[in-house]
């Protein structure tokens, strides 16, 4: 080997680039390509459907019709989710004169739910944390 070519790296001759993992997906790649072809007309014209309609566009129906039901929560919930993103736990720390407070509040899903407050005193800690709470005042 010659060493008389070799250069040191700098910014006029950076290290190669590793390829690492490969980035193909196999599977996701195949998902893909069924969700946007053409939905087989046997299944476009029982589902009452037009002509050029997609898996992807029939699942979304599909989904959607489903939500209409009585049952439909966690179909509701997928839309909701895909269209405007997960929502976000809010947590709010506030502090008492007393103590402190941690709230924590939850998106609910649709329908009935009941708010639960948990009240904790410094006397219902354990002596380690009791001590902990007192000597911080």
């Amino acid at each position: 080997m010659n060493d008389a070519n070799l250069k040191p790296w700098g910014p006029n001759n950076p290290p190669p680039r590793s390829p690492g993992r490969p980035k193909s997906r196999p599977l996701s790649s195949a998902y893909d390509d069924v969700l946007r072809s053409p939905l087989p007309e046997r299944e476009r014209i029982a589902l009452k459907l037009a002509k050029g309609t997609t898996w992807a566009q029939a699942i979304a129906l599909a989904r959607a019709r489903a939500a209409l039901t009585r049952t439909g929560t966690l179909d509701a919930k997928e839309i909701g989710d895909r269209v405007e993103g997960r929502p976000m736990q809010r947590i709010e720390l506030g502090g008492a004169p007393d103590g402190f407070e941690v709230r924590v509040t939850f998106d609910a899903l649709p329908g009935k739910h009941e708010e639960k407050v948990i009240d904790v005193t410094p006397e219902q800690l354990p002596a380690s944390e009791a001590d902990k709470s007192g000597s911080a005042e």
